[in-house]
């Protein structure tokens, strides 16, 4: 190795090196996230781990492909799932690609769960969002202690502090900050209120135990709460007429950013018969907003369009309220899942007319305004809501952003690997008698220092007796890395190379690799393609024409590269062309005869296959030694790695 090659080999050491973990690491696989219709900015994110194996101890990492850290919360019940928040931007149609891994050091903890014996606080960083008061909350001096209960949230605040509730507010002590009563019930015959505290026909309480949990990407409550039906001159005793699930999470985000919490409800009936929630005006999720937003200070906008004035009984997938705070506007957003029963659900929102005008921003998602839903038992029902709060001015495309992030949320899905053994990759350079790109000992260099960033191991040969069956059993793929012209020594070796492809193994093909073994079909076929010529080095551009393969998803739909814009014969046209020549911006006299029009004015230089049982992937580019010292030529190197490393 010479000097120059040592210093690049240094550099790019320390540009990929720095995200590792200073413990132990083992690469579980590569994670796709498909933006979806929609463009996407610090979307949260899930994922199911369900039916992967996670090693004991260890905890998850994410890595862009650049090698740049994304915090992950990997929650092990009642199902495995990685959450985690998309960095950034990413535009509508488009990946990103992060390679998870298992490490042994733990995740710093962004996120808290503080429980003081009567509530449980949720916070980013050192900022309370909210509070889960689970304790029994007595009724204020001087009214009955029927107003007396726990099982809501308040306060709800703005990443700034400011409280968007309030709870016993002395036009309606049964009103507590953002809470779900049933108010209209039939259980066994007979007529349940559950909010409206004072007519003492039943009320909404905690059970034990409320369990909470906090990391680097999420905070969470998981409670129990119980519909309960008090005694009476029909029944001896307390019945309980329905149970919830209650899972609050709280998504981490930069400080000053909205807070994002997610509310999720699991009611199934408690006894043997249904329980009926009827008709009425005012039920379910609501939230009593603050007692100094009214009609001349706040406003209120839906997702049709409404506000405060017109919006009682119209439908809504969101709504949001706007008022003053002590630094200045601030507000929330409430939306219901598309899931929720009878989406979009009806809202009851008090007119500006309400509560003597005044102290009069109450906003409730009522499923059964118009209808009654029978709750029967041996099901379960779920209801999901999410709540934004947010310092300063919201604007309706802002709200409809958020609804789609969780409507409609990008797609993303793991490639796994066997954690059995490490992923091993042979990087094989060898040229036969002809010419030798100068490129090679810089390509070689980046290979490994990839596999140092990103969790598997490169060896490099230019020797062709590596190639024996045995050899090639113990390597997940071999690399094409600017080999050259006649290879092989003996037969031999190429069929311990078409053995390793038959049983699964991934081959990747770098620049002049359609050049290797030109005499065999079937190198070319299983490569893609065999080169012919060049026109001279130059500057050109490229289309990206699948802009969600992991060797692409980080480039503009147009590449602006200098390299050689190699011509090949032979092309198998069974691959998948990810990233096609324009020809028209390419200086070459030698276009006639061939390729003339045969592609139109493109011509593929990179594309993926599956062949003869293993998979391929192939870049024309990489001619220039500067190529490889270039983070986005790098990152189209390792996703084409990491998609032929990959198992569906």
């Amino acid at each position: 190795m010479n000097e120059w090659t040592r210093i690049a080999l240094g550099w790019l050491l320390a540009c990929l090196l720095p995200g590792l973990a200073q413990g132990q690491a083992r690469w579980m696989g590569y994670i796709q996230v498909e933006a979806g219709r929609y463009d996407r900015v610090e979307t949260p994110l899930s994922l199911s781990l369900a039916g992967q194996t996670w090693p004991a101890g260890m905890y998850p990492e994410l890595r862009t492909a650049a090698g740049e850290g994304v915090p992950v919360h990997r929650l092990a019940d009642p199902e495995p799932r990685l959450l985690w928040r998309l960095p950034g931007r990413l535009p509508a149609g488009r990946s990103q690609i992060f390679s998870l891994w298992a490490v042994s050091d733990p995740p710093a903890p962004a996120m808290q769960a503080r429980d003081d014996g009567t509530a449980i606080a949720l916070q980013r960083g050192h900022r309370e969002i909210l509070r889960y008061v689970y304790a029994e909350t007595p009724a204020p001096a001087g009214v009955t202690d029927r107003y007396a209960r726990g099982g809501y949230i308040h306060p709800l605040r703005t990443p700034s502090g400011m409280s968007l509730t309030q709870i016993q507010p002395p036009d309606h002590y049964h009103h507590y900050g953002l809470w779900h009563p049933w108010t209209h019930t039939a259980f066994r015959g007979r007529e349940v209120d559950f909010w409206n505290l004072y007519k003492a026909q039943g009320t909404v309480r905690p059970l034990p135990p409320v369990l909470a949990q906090a990391g680097p990407v999420v905070a969470q409550v998981e409670a129990r709460q119980v519909h309960e039906v008090f005694a009476d001159t029909t029944r001896a005793q307390v019945e309980p007429a329905l149970y919830e699930q209650l899972q609050l999470r709280l998504w981490a985000g930069e400080e000053g950013a909205p807070a994002v919490l997610d509310v999720q409800s699991t009611q199934r009936c408690a006894s043997e018969v249904p329980l009926t929630l009827l008709t009425y005006r005012y039920q379910g999720f609501t939230l009593r907003g603050p007692e100094t937003w009214g009609p001349e200070t706040a406003t209120i906008l839906t997702s049709a369009g409404h506000s405060q004035v017109d919006a009682n009984g119209t439908r809504a997938r969101w709504v949001m309220a706007t008022g003053p705070g002590p630094k200045g506007p601030a507000g929330t957003l409430l939306l219901s899942a598309p899931d929720n029963y009878n989406h979009p659900q009806p809202v009851r929102i008090w007119p500006p007319d309400a509560n003597g005008g005044q102290d009069n921003m109450f906003i409730n998602f009522n499923p059964t305004m118009d209808r009654d839903w029978e709750l029967v038992p041996g099901q379960t029902y779920g209801l999901r809501y999410r709540v934004v709060t947010f310092d300063g001015q919201m604007d309706s495309l802002t709200a409809e952003a958020y609804w789609h992030d969780w409507a409609d949320p990008p797609q993303a899905r793991l490639m796994a690997r066997d954690q059995e053994k490490p992923v091993r990759l042979l990087a094989f350079a060898k040229n036969g008698p002809g010419y030798v790109h100068a490129n090679i000992p810089t390509c070689l260099a980046t290979l490994r220092a990839l596999g140092e960033a990103h969790g598997f191991v490169v060896d490099t040969t230019r020797d062709a007796s590596w190639f024996t069956p045995v050899r090639l059993a113990t390597y997940d793929a071999i690399l094409f890395a600017n080999s050259n012209n006649a290879v092989f020594d003996e037969p031999s070796q190429r069929e311990a190379l078409q053995g390793f492809v038959r049983q699964g193994g991934g081959v990747v093909g770098i620049h002049i690799a359609c050049g290797t073994e030109r005499d065999w079909p079937w190198f070319a076929e299983m490569i893609g393609g065999k080169f012919q010529r060049h026109p001279p080095f130059q500057a050109f551009e490229m289309e990206v024409l699948d802009p969600n393969h992991p060797s692409t998803a980080h480039l503009p739909a147009r590449w602006a590269w200098e390299d050689e814009c190699y011509i090949m014969t032979e092309l198998n046209p069974a691959t998948h062309t990810l990233l096609a020549a324009d020809l028209r911006t390419v200086e070459d006299p030698k276009r006639e005869p061939y390729p003339g029009r045969t592609f139109g004015d493109r011509f593929p230089l990179s594309w993926c296959q599956t062949f003869d049982g293993g998979r391929q992937w192939f870049t024309a580019l990489g001619h220039a030694t500067s190529s490889y010292l270039d983070p986005v030529f790098q990152q189209h190197l390792l996703g084409g790695i990491w998609w032929v490393l990959a198992e569906e």
